[in-house]
């Protein structure tokens, strides 16, 4: 059966996120509405959305507008941040911010590790001319030159939210699992940056 973490991704990937969210919701409030406990409104709703909104055919000519997993798909989710009340905090920078500088480092890391690109105009370019905002801008500009501090300021942002959301929501929501998976997302790459990091000063320590 397919995970929520993969059905979040595919659906995003199918452009239909929003509505399966929405179609979801709107279950599992009729499912509350007739008495059915929490936990199981939200499961069952889920399982519900899974039927309702199945993989795209990909065996038919037309793809049905899918977009395959790569550094295009992740440039194509900085536009959509989760959307929760929990997401922001007085004295936080606005998860849309980090949202965006996210994305687009998660496209530049993927398209130089796994497509074999350097990152160029291709992404840099709408990173910095598409972010919605000042702050977004900022982020970015730190994501392209320092991605570990990025990768520090988003841990915080994320582990922040998540923390919120496991008090707002509980255990058992699409939300907070999905913020849980950038975090831990977050958490390995720092690891392999702290790594590489540590490997250049161990090399460069004979020639100081």
């Amino acid at each position: 059966m397919e995970t929520k973490t993969d059905a979040l991704t595919r659906l995003r990937r199918e452009g239909r996120w929003e509505a399966a969210t929405r179609d979801r919701e709107r279950k599992r409030q009729e499912l509350r509405a007739q008495g059915v406990r929490r936990k199981a409104a939200n499961d069952q709703a889920w399982e519900w959305m899974l039927a309702a909104y199945p993989p795209v055919d990909t065996n038919d000519d037309d793809d049905g507008g899918e977009m395959p997993v790569n550094a295009t798909f992740f440039a194509a989710m900085a536009s959509f941040p989760p959307r929760h009340a929990a997401v922001d905090a007085d004295g936080e920078p606005p998860m849309a911010d980090i949202w965006w500088a996210f994305c687009f480092l998660r496209a530049l890391r993927f398209g130089a590790s796994v497509e074999g690109q350097m990152p160029g105009a291709r992404f840099v370019v709408p990173m910095m001319r598409d972010a919605p905002s000042t702050g977004a801008r900022r982020f970015s500009l730190i994501a392209w030159h320092r991605p570990l501090v990025f990768y520090l300021l988003a841990r915080a942002k994320f582990d922040a939210v998540v923390m919120r959301l496991a008090v707002e929501v509980g255990p058992d929501d699409e939300y907070l699992e999905e913020m849980q998976h950038h975090l831990s997302f977050v958490e390995e790459e720092l690891a392999v940056l702290d790594a590489g990091e540590k490997a250049i000063e161990q090399t460069c320590e004979p020639a100081c």
